[in-house]
């Protein structure tokens, strides 16, 4: 597969002038951590600016480091989109109705698209009516965000913001695919806080050629794209060799194949067609450390807990008897966060936590904490030691000291009166390979639906769904086949 993975982020909300911040902050939050990004400013806010928003993208966009796209979102009652732009030079576009941006974006030639997102809420109060999807111009639907899951009525995750909830299936993205309708799956926050990419808030993964404008966008309009939750789960996944997003004729008899790179235990992998799930493996929450003493692991370092307020953290890792492949940061805001240098041996990063986030109700959504934390991929064995420091807090742990459990350091002196509402940080257990990376190959020989007149017409389709020990989750983009 001659394609590269890229992670981006593409709705996120700073009202431009900054409510809770400014759109070229954002834009600076976002190459920190970020491949490509792209604002989703709400058009009727007394703030929007179509010419900030295309000057920002204009001026950060940077082929091969970090590509920008001018963004805008539209709702009401009958469903909300967000239109994009492959370029900044575009006028201001037709926001007066649902029917004029479509059709502004069908003037475009190609070269703008339109995402519904928080599907899955009731058709008529912020829902996606699927009969309005026209695949010609919407190729992807958010599955993901701060809202929750719209993938389908049951499971992870529940759209239950207060004001807009609950969930209802006909919304959801089954319910359009169950209607033939045929588009591809990504994440991105909706956050309102100005920071892109914050986790646990979604993310959308491309495979495309390389880092610029025009290849992203063709992973866009041909649904080379996936959702993820949080943790930047790596998939792969084909039908017949067909890749996710694509459509094709077949036969009755399919291969189906995966490639699965998590961050944490794989807690399950599912083969989804047609809605059901024909094909489930079930990893028993156990990482086998007596099979697994030499090799890579993935350990996470995770800081923020303690008193309220904002505290700000230096940190370091530093290994003995082993080298860091790679390291993944899990980030929210407050901003400045970001990874300062990463060697075989060494890594250094600046981060800030601030406990008034945990309480916005844009923030603190699927589970997110407050906190910040990175994932090492670690190539060493059971002897390899992590010497880190945070802040003025030094500590060592080898990897078979964590294989015995988690350890948590407290990074201030506790109060007089005791108490453990201090600043903490924690190291968790290591991950073996062998634990977060499957591959698996599936003959499925079960009846076709144009066989047996299924919904959605002539097609089948499939999609990967993954999930983590620790909840995070990822979901590929469909592969139809047609008789």
């Amino acid at each position: 597969m001659n394609y590269k993975l890229f992670w981006g982020e593409m709705h996120t909300h700073t009202y431009c002038g900054g409510v809770f911040g400014k759109i070229e902050e954002a834009a600076e939050v976002a190459k920190t951590h970020l491949d490509f990004w792209a604002p989703g400013e709400h058009h009727d806010h007394k703030e929007f600016n179509w010419e900030r928003i295309c000057r920002v993208a204009r001026e950060h966009n940077d082929p091969g480091k970090f590509i920008v796209f001018p963004g805008v979102e539209r709702g009401d009652m009958a469903g909300d989109y967000n239109a994009y732009f492959l370029d900044d030079t575009v006028s201001v576009p037709a926001l007066e109705t649902f029917k004029s941006l479509v059709d502004f974006v069908k003037k475009q030639d190609g070269r703008a698209i339109m995402i519904p997102h928080h599907t899955g809420y009731k058709v008529g109060c912020r829902g996606t009516n699927w009969n309005d999807l026209d695949e010609s111009v919407m190729p992807l639907a958010e599955i993901f965000s701060m809202h929750g899951s719209s993938e389908s009525e049951y499971g992870s995750f529940p759209m239950d913001l207060f004001w807009m909830g609950p969930r209802a299936t006909e919304g959801t993205a089954q319910a359009g695919l169950a209607m033939g309708k045929k588009f591809g799956f990504m994440a991105s926050s909706d956050g309102h806080d100005a920071y892109p990419g914050c986790y646990k808030m979604g993310l959308i993964a491309v495979y495309a050629k390389e880092l610029t404008r025009e290849s992203i966008w063709d992973a866009f309009k041909k649904r080379r794209a996936y959702a993820v939750s949080g943790d930047r789960i790596k998939l792969e996944f084909s039908v017949d060799g067909h890749f996710m997003g694509e459509e094709y004729k077949g036969g009755k008899k399919r291969e189906i194949k995966s490639r699965v790179i998590g961050d944490d235990l794989l807690d399950k992998i599912e083969f989804i067609k047609n809605n059901e799930i024909v094909f489930r493996t079930s990893a028993p929450l156990n990482r086998c450390y007596s099979e697994n003493r030499k090799g890579k692991y993935k350990v996470r370092v995770e800081w923020g807990w303690g008193p309220g307020g904002k505290a700000k953290w230096d940190g370091r890792l530093e290994l003995n008897g082993g080298k860091i492949v790679s390291a993944e940061p899990c980030f929210g805001p407050p901003a400045p966060n970001k990874i300062i240098s990463l060697a075989e041996k060494t890594c250094e990063w600046l981060s800030h936590t601030d406990s008034s986030y945990f309480f916005r109700w844009n923030s603190n959504r699927n589970g997110r904490e407050g906190t910040n934390s990175i994932i090492f991929e670690i190539d060493g064995s059971a002897d390899t030691v992590l010497n880190l420091k945070l802040n003025q807090k030094a500590c060592s742990y080898s990897i078979s000291r964590l294989m015995q459990g988690s350890c948590i350091e407290l990074a201030s002196e506790p109060p007089k009166e005791g108490g453990w509402n201090v600043l903490k940080f924690k190291l968790y257990e290591p991950v073996p390979e062998s634990q977060y990376k499957a591959e698996i190959v599936f003959a499925d020989n079960s009846i076709p639906h144009f066989e047996k007149g299924g919904r959605g017409g002539i097609s089948d389709f499939y999609y990967l769904r993954v999930t983590q020990a620790n909840g995070n989750m990822a979901w590929s983009s469909p592969v139809w086949v047609a008789g």
